[in-house]
């Protein structure tokens, strides 16, 4: 089976949960107030961004991005605001900062809650009044430039505990956006899926075209704690150790972690898990049937053909809830 690829602007995926999330981002577009993008590691928050930097009226302008967690506190201070000649040992010549290269655009401040304490203050000060000084300098420079932050922690609690300034943790969450987990958009991940594997297939000469049902429902089921990075380099190792036209389920398995088990449609983590990972049976049975449906392009006989069930079962276990206690016997 070929999946169609759905992309919206470099975000994959039409899930409820993913396209909630961009209507409210395309609304918050148009503004030019301050936003705080949250979401764990790997779920594509600067993708986010740029979609917000792509429909505001500072899109003609620069997008610049920066991890504040990948430098040191002088280093990203220089990179940020720039340094005058002088200013220190190896600054032989003056270099203009991110803050004056964004002038007109946006700049995207990721892992904003490892920024040093001291720059928080100096970004605070540009922010309430667009004004910064570079390192080694005492001239006022000016520009205008929309910041967005993004954590992949609470930022507010990392506030309220004292490990980040209160009053810049207000002024950059004006608005709010977070990105789910890709176990919250599982109906996703066959798309996701395709589009690594073709995209790797192209780049490593490999002949790959589509992902088979059984493969597809054994990707949607792991968790992928790591997100859509861990599924992308699982993509990407895949297309490297095999070959062929399908992405078979064995393929698929050779990439989980090895404490993860398939049993049927579901696979179960062994020896990392804990009672609150446990979802209740119902759920694990409900969600494997729309897996399995959805896989099947909305063909029921043959979902329940893969589940082992008969169709009239499917019919009746859709819409069965948390007070329902009866079971699905797969042979």
């Amino acid at each position: 089976m070929v999946f169609g690829m759905f992309s919206d602007g470099d975000i994959i995926g039409k899930s409820p949960a993913l396209q909630e999330v961009l209507a409210a981002a395309d609304k918050m577009a148009t503004s030019h107030a301050r936003v705080l993008v949250t979401g764990e590691t790997g779920t594509g928050k600067e993708l986010l961004a740029r979609r917000l930097h792509a429909g505001s009226p500072r899109k003609s302008g620069p997008f610049i991005a920066i991890n504040c967690a990948a430098l040191p506190a002088p280093l990203l201070e220089s990179e940020l605001f720039g340094h005058v000649k002088g200013a220190f040992t190896a600054a032989h010549r003056t270099h203009e900062g991110l803050i004056a290269a964004a002038a007109g655009g946006t700049l995207f401040l990721d892992e904003i809650a490892d920024m040093p304490a001291p720059l928080q203050a100096k970004l605070l000060r540009f922010i309430e009044n667009g004004t910064f000084r570079k390192v080694g300098s005492t001239e006022e420079e000016r520009a205008d430039v929309r910041v967005i932050a993004a954590t992949h922690g609470d930022l507010k609690s990392a506030a309220a505990a004292g490990a980040f300034r209160v009053d810049l943790y207000y002024r950059l969450s004006v608005l709010t956006l977070e990105m789910p987990p890709l176990r919250a958009r599982k109906e996703d991940i066959p798309q996701l899926a395709e589009h690594f594997l073709r995209r790797y297939s192209v780049a490593e000469g490999k002949d790959f075209a589509e992902i088979a049902p059984e493969a597809a429902a054994r990707l949607s089921a792991y968790p992928w704690p790591g997100n859509i990075r861990e599924l992308q380099n699982a993509l990407h190792k895949i297309v490297v150790l095999h070959a062929g036209v399908t992405l078979t389920a064995a393929m698929a398995e050779s990439v989980l972690p090895q404490n993860a088990r398939v049993v049927g449609e579901n696979i179960i983590t062994l020896g990392a898990a804990s009672e609150a990972s446990v979802r209740p049976l119902w759920q694990v049975q409900k969600d494997a049937i729309e897996t399995a449906i959805r896989l099947c392009g909305g063909n029921i006989p043959r979902a329940a053909a893969l589940l082992r069930v008969s169709p009239s079962t499917l019919y009746r276990r859709r819409g069965v809830g948390s007070t329902d206690s009866e079971d699905i016997s797969i042979s």
